[in-house]
This record gives structure tokens, C-alpha cells and sequence, in this order.
């Protein structure tokens, strides 16, 4: 492989002791018992179970648009009392409330329909206090996207990137990528060449893992390992050691805890056998023909 080169390393996020205690707080509640509390106010921390009718203009939510659902109207309806759940402004209006007790609640969105703006705006308070941040949104994306954790931050950088416009006609879903186009081709190109010589990496992975007993080797770790070498075939202008890099990331996120360090013995070995047969060839700017060598 070519010298000098530095391999930039990709740190973990920290993980502090309020994202331990907000993930053990989400596993404790569906097992939690709920105890009726003798009659007072209503504070922060509590759960309420309210009956409640929204009106917009003096008419009923419902009457307006039959699917607003329970912006509309909910009959014992359990809100936990903290400041940003449910509608913006709509808890803060209930503490100090009595059991029993009603109370008329005004919650404000931005004008919406009017200003392009606002509407932008209500869109972008809306997702980033409730798609989310909101306990109950978190669990749903978690139920339907088993990678959530990760995808989330994709879905919250082109949503911010989407709604960076001053003008109606301006918006449209930007790109996952400042070179989309040329990183959509790489996984396509990827994508066929894996397809296409499966025989081929299977066998060069295989000769490799004699000693590993196939059934007990994760699926995820080989098709982890076919695509690595297919990198190191199919694009010479990647050096190896890069190649090797990604793929020990992908393993530690997508495969399990051992992954990893399996991944880069397997490829290290593969690549050198890769290297002296010529079939992985490297060549371009800042690069050595570790081929011709």
C-alpha cells in the first residue's frame, strides 16, 4: 500500500449519563405501575388522563378535518405532564388543574396557508419537538426501522437542508449528498459487481474461513466481507487500507459486537492474497501500482 497516507478515524459519539437514563427511563415505562394519587393540583412529572375538544375558529377540529384524530378530540387520553408533550403550550395550561376540573386551553400555531415561512417553520418546530425528539415518535421510527438510531440523523440533515428556502418554488427534497449523484453511482456500480461475480468473492471469502463453521458465520459478516473485496477489486482508486477501514465501521454497526476485529483479520488476509495475484490493483493520484510491483 501507498505511504503517507492518512486515515482519517472515526470517533463514537459520547454517550452521557442523561442518554443512559433517558434509555432506561423508555424501557422501565411500559412495565410501570400506576397508582391513583390523592386529590391536588396537577404538576410537572405527573400523568393525567384527560377528555378534551379541540375548536379552531369556533368550530370543532373534527367537523373541519374528520382524520385530525386526537388534535381533535380524545376521551381518557393519558398525557404525560411535561412542558414539550402533546401540543406546543397545551401541558404548561394544565398544572395546577384539579381532578375533575375543566379548563379552556388556546395552543397557537404559525399562520399557516399565508406565509410560505411560517408555514416552513411550523413544519420545522413540528419535527424537531415531536417526529423527532418526542418519546412516543422515537418508539414508533424505532418499531419500523431497526437502524433508526442512525438513520435519524440522515433524516434530520436533509430535512434541514430541504427547508433552507425563502420561496414556494425553491422547495423540493435536496440530495442525501453534496455529490449525490457520483456516490449513488459507487453504490450501484458496488451493488452489480457483487451481483455479478457472487461466485467468485464467495469462493475467495470461503478459502479464507475454512476453519470458521459456515453456519455459525452471521450472514451480515459475509455479505460484509464479499462487498469489502469487491471495493478493493472494482475501484482502484481507493486504496486498500481505506477499504478495510469502512468496512470494520460497517461490521461494528451492523453486525455484531465481534465483527469488527473478524472483518479486518479476514480482509487483511484476502487482500494480500488479492495483491500478489494481481487481481487487486491500485493506481492514481497519491497512489502506488502495488500491482506492477
Amino acid at each position: 500500500a501507498a505511504k503517507g497516507l492518512k486515515i482519517p478515524k472515526k470517533n463514537p459519539e459520547p454517550v452521557t449519563d442523561a442518554d443512559i437514563q433517558s434509555a432506561l427511563t423508555r424501557l422501565a415505562e411500559p412495565m410501570a405501575h400506576f397508582h391513583t394519587l390523592e386529590p391536588r393540583p396537577a404538576q410537572e412529572g405527573d400523568y393525567a388522563i384527560l377528555d378534551f375538544e379541540g375548536t379552531c375558529g369556533g368550530k370543532k377540529i373534527l367537523e373541519i378535518d374528520p382524520k385530525a384524530g386526537q388534535v381533535g378530540e380524545a376521551k381518557k387520553l393519558w398525557v404525560l405532564l411535561k412542558p414539550d408533550a402533546f401540543l406546543p403550550g397545551f401541558v404548561p395550561a394544565l398544572f395546577g388543574m384539579k381532578p375533575s376540573e375543566t379548563r379552556k386551553v388556546e395552543v397557537k400555531f404559525p399562520a399557516a396557508g399565508k406565509d410560505v415561512i411560517a408555514d416552513i417553520e411550523m413544519i420545522k418546530y413540528i419535527l424537531k419537538n415531536y417526529l423527532l425528539k418526542h418519546p412516543i415518535m422515537a418508539e414508533y421510527f424505532e418499531e419500523k426501522d431497526l437502524n433508526w438510531h442512525l438513520n435519524k440523523d440522515v433524516v434530520k440533515s436533509l430535512a434541514t437542508k430541504t427547508f433552507k428556502v425563502e420561496a414556494l418554488e425553491d422547495l423540493q427534497i435536496q440530495p442525501l449528498g453534496l455529490q449525490w449523484e457520483d456516490d449513488k453511482k459507487f453504490f450501484e456500480d458496488l451493488f452489480d459487481y457483487c451481483v455479478k461475480e457472487d461466485l467468485q468473492l464467495t469462493q475467495w471469502v470461503n478459502d479464507q474461513t475454512k476453519n470458521w463453521d459456515t453456519e455459525r458465520l452471521a450472514t451480515t459478516d459475509l455479505i460484509i466481507l464479499k462487498m469489502a473485496v469487491a471495493e478493493m477489486i472494482q475501484f482502484p482508486s481507493i486504496p486498500v487500507k481505506v477499504s478495510i477501514n469502512e468496512f470494520i465501521e460497517v461490521a461494528k454497526n451492523y453486525s455484531t459486537p465481534k465483527s469488527g476485529s473478524f472483518i479486518n483479520g479476514i480482509l487483511d488476509v484476502i487482500s494480500i492474497r488479492l495483491i500478489s495475484e494481481k487481481i487487486i490493483q491500485k493506481s492514481g493520484r497519491g497512489l502506488i501500482d502495488i500491482a506492477s510491483k
